[in-house]
Formats: C-alpha cells, sequence, structure tokens
C-alpha cells in the first residue's frame, strides 16, 4: 500500500531530514499520482495503474481525514492518473498516463466531456504518454507528452489547450507547436 505523506513546515537544515512528518494524509493507495485540492480543500489523488481490461483507477477524495471514492472515477475512464488540476468551476482535469486523454469530471465526481485527446492518437492499447498539465501565465493549459516510442521518432512535446480543451495550433499541423 502506499501513503501520502504530509510534511510541516520548518526551516530546511543539514542532513537527511527537512521537515517533521505529520500523520499521513492519505493511507492503503494503491499507486498514487497526482495531487489536486477541491476548493473546500479536499485533498484529491490519483490512485491506481489499470493495465488490464476491466481495470479502473480512481480519484480519491480526502475530506477532514475520511478517504472516499471522487464520484464514479472508480467505474472506467481513469486508468493511471498521473496529474490532476482543478479548474475555477471546481471541476477536475485528469490527464491520465495510459488513455491518452485528459479526463474531465464535474465538481460531485461524475463525467463531463472528454477535455482533451491526445494526438496522434494510436491504436489502443497505445499511448503518448501524456503525463502532467500546468496552467501557463496566460491561462492555457500546456499537457505535457512524454511520447510513444524511445528517440529518435517520437521524444514527446508539450501541448497547448484553452480552457475549453481546444489545442492550441496556430498552423493547423495538429502537431505540437
Amino acid at each position: 500500500a502506499v501513503a501520502v505523506a504530509h510534511f510541516g513546515p520548518t526551516a530546511a537544515h543539514p542532513g537527511a531530514n527537512f521537515g517533521q512528518r505529520l500523520a499521513d494524509a492519505a493511507a492503503g493507495l494503491s499507486s498514487s499520482g497526482g495531487l489536486a485540492f477541491a476548493s473546500n480543500g479536499d485533498l484529491l489523488v490519483g490512485d491506481g495503474f489499470a493495465m488490464a481490461p476491466g481495470q479502473t483507477a480512481q480519484i480519491v477524495r480526502v475530506h477532514n481525514g475520511v478517504q472516499s471514492t471522487f464520484g464514479v472515477t472508480n467505474l472506467g475512464g481513469v486508468y493511471a492518473p498521473s496529474a490532476l488540476m482543478t479548474l475555477a468551476d471546481d471541476s477536475l482535469l485528469i490527464v491520465d498516463l495510459v488513455a491518452n486523454y485528459v479526463a474531465h469530471y464535474d465538481a460531485n465526481g461524475l463525467p463531463l466531456a472528454p477535455f482533451a485527446s491526445i494526438q496522434p492518437p494510436i491504436a489502443p492499447p497505445g499511448s503518448n504518454f501524456p503525463s502532467d498539465l500546468k496552467l501557463d501565465p496566460d491561462g492555457n493549459i500546456i499537457i505535457s507528452v512524454l511520447g510513444a516510442t524511445n528517440p529518435p521518432d517520437n521524444r514527446g512535446a508539450l501541448w497547448r489547450y484553452d480552457l475549453n480543451g481546444n489545442i492550441l495550433d496556430p498552423d493547423n499541423d495538429m502537431t505540437p507547436n
């Protein structure tokens, strides 16, 4: 089992310890990846790495120390949540490392239309391995893509999307700019 450790703030000092360990924020996870906070302070944690048909992962919600599944994320559509981001409306974007897309769930954990597909699509079970997402200074979303193969074929890329999930592709060639 995996736990999400929680360290309290202390001044860095020489040696192996850089903070005082507090109680675990979440415990009993199988493979944690991606952290985000809801506007009410709930911690959201990506959990799982589903690799066989019928397997799914989930987003775990930690509210006042109590863990539960975030909405219906354990019923499909989440396979390897590697990064999470809450948006202004408290909906959640989930970068799925193996599913080749960014899922979008409302504040209650119910699926919305997929946010983005990572191009070019590869026939399942292939993936371009999207791994992380961040807001850029202009308020757009940058998605890090590891790439489908080892160099020199496909070394990965950074894709840019607006907040509606539309790719920003000024030259319209469907490749990262």
